[in-house]
């Protein structure tokens, strides 16, 4: 009977010890999450990490996120150049949010590390993006070229070019920049900003652009060779063309070489339109002047793949086999021969065909 006893309080120890060691073991629970995006409480983009991890990055609270376990992290730099290491990073100007002069020519260069193998691209939200117009006398008219008005220009990973010069007026809008392979030397994407103090000294600039690692798995990576990239919105929304809200409707910015925008089919969608404003009531919200010397109007200002003189050449939108109902390729007559042309895919003037 002593030995029954015995066992029935040895079994009744270890039942407690059991289950105040699973009490124990409850208090230590470790949750993980995914360092996704989050917006904090400014409204701004951030990076989802434990407290302890924000404030040892050197990044700035804005809120929780993963259900309260996390922390959005929010990281910005108001420097003139340096490396970028945390994703979704603001590139400030000094001294922001207030404007930035100049005395003397500067450059700041910025360089965006890749924090891990899988990233491909960089994408660059011009959150606030308002640079110095383009300036008006000499070969470089127009342009946003140095020695004529400020600009920003992109290097690709390998350092390769793309050709983009941007300035003037871009708030709001956004570029793609490849990451290319973790072979490329150097392996790091440069945002350099070039400010004129001949031009453009008095100019007051401000900008503050995120820089977005993108991996190659995700559905928001842009296929190669996509300088813009557009998705989600119910497959609507808005394109508009470099400098296009610029406040002086002279200060025109004529892009140096051709850039590529890209659009996500989405779920259940078979085709696109695209309809610009009515020159009625925005004579300007598409006006693509394909000869410096006139602006071609209406069906004569299509051609392909190889316009007639005068006839998209200089300056066009491309749309590969645009039609006009969606239904069948875009046919016009080619006098004086009745052979047609077909599949129209260069459009200019102040309408499309």
């Amino acid at each position: 009977m002593k030995n029954a006893v015995l066992l029935v309080i040895i079994v009744i120890t270890v039942a407690i010890a059991s289950n105040q060691r699973q009490k124990r073991q409850g208090l230590f629970s470790i949750v993980s999450f995914p360092n996704d995006p989050c917006r904090g409480k400014n409204n701004l983009n951030g990076t989802c990490v434990s407290g302890s991890e924000c404030q040892g990055l050197g990044g700035q609270a804005q809120g929780s996120c993963a259900q309260g376990f996390g922390t959005c992290c929010y990281f910005e730099t108001s420097a003139c150049g340096g490396d970028i290491i945390r994703n979704q990073t603001y590139i400030n100007n000094p001294g922001y949010p207030s404007t930035y002069t100049v005395s003397t020519d500067t450059t700041c260069d910025y360089k965006i590390i890749r924090i891990n193998s899988n990233v491909c691209q960089v994408r660059f939200d011009f959150t606030v993006f308002d640079l110095g117009i383009p300036f008006f006398t000499g070969a470089t008219q127009f342009e946003c070229v140095d020695g004529s008005t400020d600009y920003v220009s992109f290097t690709p990973a390998g350092n390769k070019a793309n050709g983009l010069e941007l300035c003037g007026l871009n708030t709001g809008l956004h570029v793609y920049v490849d990451f290319g392979t973790t072979n490329a030397s150097p392996d790091f994407v440069k945002m350099t900003m070039s400010f004129d103090a001949t031009n453009q000294a008095d100019y007051k600039r401000t900008y503050s652009i995120m820089a977005s690692q993108i991996e190659c798995n995700t559905n928001y990576y842009a296929p190669i060779g996509c300088d813009q990239y557009f998705y989600g919105n119910g497959g609507t929304g808005t394109i508009t063309s470099f400098n296009f809200d610029q406040t002086d409707s002279s200060a025109i910015a004529r892009l140096k070489s051709y850039y590529t925008t890209c659009i996500r089919r989405e779920e259940n969608m078979c085709q696109i339109s695209y309809t610009p404003p009515d020159t009625d009531s925005d004579s300007l919200g598409f006006t693509i002047n394909g000869n410096p010397s006139t602006v071609k109007k209406g069906k004569v200002g299509c051609g392909n793949p190889s316009p007639g003189p005068g006839m998209c050449t200089n300056a066009y939108i491309r749309i590969p086999q645009g039609t006009e109902t969606g239904e069948a390729p875009y046919i016009t007559p080619a006098p004086p021969t009745p052979a047609p042309n077909t599949l129209c895919d260069r459009f200019c003037g102040r309408r499309l065909c």
